[in-house]
């Protein structure tokens, strides 16, 4: 029993062990060394930066805002949001990901923001899409911001006088029918807003069931000042899909000369104003 215990002991050590070259029994430094430890300690997943400083949305009043987008600083890609309240509602491009307190952002990405059934959002019937929709039919599916399209040269002449109220066309609008300044004895009726430093007016009044209407927008802290001009289509009609949309067509270069720039839209009172831009094939001169 005891030589049987013996052999079993030995064969086990040499399982464990194994043999040398001269047939000694080896012991594996692997076997009685401690364990090793990683000295270095795992390093967590980067937290995802918030896309708001601070992670709290700033009120909209607090944000750069132009006619078409709101920059709130923050990071992320450009996202397009509504609110509605008991005042009414808007929609609009946020330059970042940081959207204003009150907004509910689109789940869809900036440059295929008509994901969910050809509409930025699941349709409601709320109050919502009789924001957005006029938003999209006016300035169409892609992001606004403060850098898009700025290619008119703006003058500041306190000397220029009154013009002729009237439009004047050459070549082929962007858009037909309906109310448009192409149309015959169509004046210029401006109405402005600012808000911050962007100056934005349209040309041509929306008084019909459908259309198209010219519309400047401008920085007034840049040097030179630079401008947007351009055309938007609106209707009366609400039909939920991107693809009836009609992007909006903006000049591509061109001139436009104030006799002041206007703080609000009281200001517009005795403003003179003449306008020549290209926008497509379409020359279009304006005075006021």
């Amino acid at each position: 029993m005891e030589r049987g215990w013996a052999l079993a002991v030995a064969w086990l050590m040499h399982a464990a062990c194994g043999n040398g070259a001269d047939g000694a029994i080896v012991v594996d430094a692997a076997i009685d060394a401690p364990l090793a430890v990683d000295a270095t300690p795992a390093v967590p997943d980067a937290r995802v930066e918030p896309p708001c400083p601070g992670d709290v949305p700033p009120a909209l009043a607090a944000c750069t805002r132009g006619r078409a987008f709101a920059d709130c600083g923050g990071t992320g890609p450009p996202r397009l949001a509504c609110r509605v309240g008991m005042a009414g509602g808007e929609c609009m491009w946020f330059v970042t990901s940081c959207v204003a307190d009150g907004f509910i952002a689109s789940e869809c990405a900036s440059d295929a923001v008509c994901c969910v059934n050809d509409w930025p959002y699941t349709p409601t019937g709320s109050g919502r899409d009789s924001f957005l929709h006029p938003f999209l039919y006016g300035y169409g599916a892609r992001p606004w911001d403060g850098e898009r399209v700025l290619s008119v040269t703006v003058e500041v002449d306190a000397d220029l006088g009154p013009g002729s109220g009237m439009f004047t066309c050459e070549g082929t609008p962007p858009f037909s029918g309906g109310q448009n300044p192409c149309a015959t004895g169509a004046k210029v009726k401006p109405s402005s807003a600012r808000t911050g430093h962007w100056l934005s007016f349209d040309l041509a009044p929306r008084n019909d069931l459908y259309g198209w209407t010219v519309w400047v927008e401008l920085d007034t802290t840049r040097t030179p000042l630079v401008a947007r001009v351009c055309t938007s289509s609106f209707t009366d009609a609400r039909q939920l899909m991107c693809k009836l949309l009609f992007e909006p067509v903006c000049a591509t270069a061109g001139r436009v000369t104030l006799s002041t720039l206007p703080a609000d839209a009281a200001g517009l009172a005795g403003l003179a104003m003449r306008l020549d831009v290209m926008i497509g094939d379409l020359r279009l001169r304006a005075e006021l």
